[in-house]
């Protein structure tokens, strides 16, 4: 529809071998509607043109091509189109490879944000991460960046229902506090229990879900083994005893399993992931919201990078 096109060409001609340098500049390039043509490419074009147009609308292509001249095939507007074809597809199937070398590092690392389970702020590491993909869409005016927010299944919801069951603990504290007239200096949720509140309220939780204390079970299904086998003329040693920190351990996961974490707290988790890298590229990238989209989150089992995070992934299209 629009747009300039200055061309620098070299060409050295040895014998029958041809090595031509192209520097192609090309200035506010706009394209117009697509046209349906069996001789038209495939390849997502205007991704291309939003990952190689600078600030200035301009693309600068340093496009290099080796021929023979005895090759019957040899057609010297084959090998520049072609040329420009590996460029563009390298730039369209690594796109956060190219933004990457705009301002150095792991291209593909820029592709992905991590958050710890259960938690919708981003890793700490991260943000260095988000400050460079910021400048990279600030080289690039014409990209646009999706956001697919994500939560895992089995290890968002155990870290969820463990902060469910940490937040019913801390309020009974609270509560315990409200009764006895002892003022209470924070709120519930900040508030920090001691090893032994947290062992006691925990056991108080036990007892009210399952009927019998955790400090108990163990012997008493240690009593009726030893019951069994003294039936039959043996003798069997008693339980072993079991360290109360790793009863409690026991009795907390136990406790975490029944806790009910439904999916609508897994959406709004992903969602809130999503919203947290957005509002960061706003706020601190200075990126425009209208280039920053949430797409449908996605819930299920997800791809982890070292099992103690979750990743939530990025993508790039062109306008």
């Amino acid at each position: 529809e629009k747009g300039k096109l200055s061309l620098d060409l070299k060409y050295k001609l040895s014998e029958n071998a041809i090595v031509g340098e192209n520097v192609i500049l090309l200035d506010q390039l706009t394209l117009g509607d697509r046209v349906e043509s069996p001789d038209a490419t495939n390849l997502p074009v205007r991704l291309a043109i939003a990952l190689m147009r600078d600030t200035q609308g301009k693309i600068d292509i340093d496009l290099p091509v080796r021929g023979n001249l005895d090759d019957p095939e040899f057609s010297w507007g084959h090998l520049v189109f072609q040329a420009l074809i590996n460029l563009v597809t390298k730039a369209v199937t690594s796109p956060f490879a190219l933004l990457g070398s705009l301002v150095g590092g792991d291209g593909e690392e820029l592709s992905f944000v991590e958050f710890e389970y259960g938690s919708e702020s981003f890793l700490p590491q991260q943000a260095q991460k988000l400050d460079k993909l910021a400048q990279a869409l600030q080289e690039r005016p014409a990209l646009q960046l999706q956001i697919e927010g994500a939560a895992d299944s089995e290890y968002d919801r155990l870290s969820l229902a463990e902060e469910m069951l940490m937040a019913e603990l801390r309020f009974r504290r609270f509560e315990e506090m409200q009764v006895s007239g002892e003022q209470a200096t924070v709120k519930p949720e900040e508030m920090t229990l001691t090893e032994e509140e947290f062992t006691r309220l925990l056991t108080e939780k036990y007892v009210e879900t399952y009927g019998h204390d955790p400090f108990t079970t163990i012997e008493e299904k240690g009593t009726e083994e030893g019951a069994i086998s003294t039936e039959r003329s043996e003798e069997v040693p008693g339980p072993p005893e079991v360290d109360p920190a790793v009863r409690m351990a026991m009795a907390k996961q136990r406790l975490i399993k029944e806790m009910i974490i439904d999916e609508i707290a897994l959406q709004r988790l992903a969602q809130g992931r999503a919203t947290q890298i957005k509002g960061y590229l706003i706020e601190q990238g200075e990126i425009s919201a209208d280039r920053l989209f949430a797409l449908e989150p996605k819930i299920g089992e997800q791809d982890v990078s070292d099992g103690e995070a979750i990743r939530v992934n990025l993508t790039l299209s062109g306008t």
